[in-house]
């Protein structure tokens, strides 16, 4: 287990994608959740405090799927395929049309417009974190792979420019090591919590901070 100082005093962001593909390496993002956090201890009490800073949730525009697609040098996966065309809408998840319709999550047509809504997002918790800000995704060599993708493909239009991502190279973690390192199973914690698949990425990021909330408050109590 970490040493609980390791937990407080600084940022976590939560990330999930949505995608058209199971492989990283071709996969286009159709909608992006991050969700921002800290853990604190409680003095009185010593039992953890979970304070949520700020929530970032966009999906491509379904008019727009097609060219961003391309522009990402995104496919679509055989089997990814066979669902979104499922959908009635029109290659999103009918949870991810509810929510750009309903304004709760923010449209982006291009690679372009959606990193922009990274950096700031992130230039926003910056500004906000008390200390360093670190990024946890279900599976790292997915969802953050793909990002990183996404942001080297845009600055391949741009050869002199060094590539910035908006998180540190030592700041990125998987979400199971986590759960791992703390002594506990994911998937008994999902059944404790009564959790079930959504289609929905910032749902999602939701869900995976509730799973590690509930594993650091069981090794906190384990280890008095």
């Amino acid at each position: 287990m970490r040493n609980l100082d390791w937990w407080t005093g600084k940022t976590f962001v939560m990330t999930d994608l949505e995608t058209t593909s199971v492989n990283a390496y071709n996969a286009g993002i159709t909608s992006l959740g991050m969700h921002a956090f800290r853990f604190d201890i409680d003095e009185d009490t010593g039992g953890l405090v979970k304070q949520d800073v700020y929530d970032l949730y966009a999906a491509t525009e379904p008019e727009f799927l097609d060219m961003h697609l391309d522009s990402a040098r995104g496919v679509l996966h055989t089997g990814t395929l066979r669902w979104r065309n499922s959908q009635p809408e029109g290659g999103l998840s009918a949870t991810e049309k509810k929510h750009l319709i309903e304004d709760k999550a923010i449209g982006f047509d291009t690679v372009t417009a959606l990193l922009s809504l990274v950096d700031d997002y992130f230039k926003e918790i910056k500004e906000q974190s008390i200390g360093d800000v670190h990024v946890i995704s279900n599976h790292t060599e997915f969802d953050i792979s793909i990002l990183q993708r996404y942001y080297y493909s845009s600055y391949s239009f741009h050869p002199d420019a060094d590539v910035v991502l908006p998180w540190g190279f030592r700041a990125v973690h998987n979400m199971q090591d986590l759960i791992i390192g703390l002594g506990y199973d994911k998937s008994e914690i999902r059944k404790e919590l009564g959790i079930t698949t959504s289609h929905s990425a910032l749902d999602d990021c939701h869900t995976q901070t509730d799973i590690l909330e509930c594993a650091l408050r069981h090794a906190i109590a384990d280890s008095r």
